[in-house]
């Protein structure tokens, strides 16, 4: 796929087009409805910290009236794509993985990855292809990108609301709970006491330990579990 102006080429057949044309309507859908269901929670939020999940879903889909950048709609700067080359060899089956960070405005690339193959075997010796790969995407997100500060009305009591109902509900994958949950640390809207009980009171002590330690192989196995 190549990107002239503010539009996309995409340099394979007319069939192939056709079918990543129908996946991004997909996903364009998917963005929408997102934004829809931030907006329909917004006017159904209740219980406990019903005025800050109100608020927060607000941010979430309109942006902040004391904002100049308008609706957060209006703010994407910059688009990951995944894209999955299959190719077919005799009777197997295999994939190569890129991934492409574009400058939306611009309508520029801005980062490739390195491809890697599926079915992916771990080299015996010698780098790693996935890691480099993956070590690449966040040396350039770190180095080029920088994060836009919070809606300056969010503040920490909306937050810690927020977090102590999730922390009571239960949840499928806590995962993605968690990492919003560390997120709001990062950004100084959730002090590190509130954030490990938090943790505590939705993976126990023991995990809770490990996520939030400075051992990097204790962090990888506590959520192992939950990445399947």
């Amino acid at each position: 796929m190549t990107m002239r102006s503010r539009r996309a080429y995409f340099d394979g057949s007319p069939q192939q087009a056709g079918v990543v044309l129908d996946h991004l309507c997909d996903l364009l859908a998917c963005f929408r409805a997102l934004r829809m269901t931030y907006h329909t929670s917004h006017w159904q939020a209740r219980g406990a910290s019903f005025y800050g999940d109100h608020l927060l879903f607000q941010r979430l889909y309109l942006g902040d009236d004391e904002e100049e950048d308008g609706p957060l709609d209006e703010q994407i700067d910059v688009l990951a794509v995944l894209l999955v080359t299959f190719r077919r060899a005799g009777k197997s089956t295999g994939a190569v993985t890129v991934v492409q960070l574009f400058d939306v405005a611009k309508g520029e690339s801005l980062f490739r990855s390195k491809s890697v193959s599926s079915p992916y075997r771990k080299p015996a010796g010698g780098d790693d292809p996935l890691q480099e790969s993956t070590d690449a995407i966040m040396k350039f997100v770190d180095g080029s990108l920088a994060r836009t500060e919070m809606p300056p009305a969010i503040k920490p009591e909306h937050v810690l609301r927020r977090v102590s109902t999730l922390a009571k509900a239960d949840h499928d994958n806590p995962l993605p709970v968690l990492a919003e949950m560390r997120f709001y640390s990062v950004v100084d809207l959730l002090s590190n006491e509130h954030l490990a009980a938090a943790y505590r009171e939705m993976v126990g002590n023991q995990a809770a330990g490990a996520l939030l330690g400075a051992d990097a192989e204790a962090r990888h196995a506590a959520i192992a579990q939950w990445l399947d």
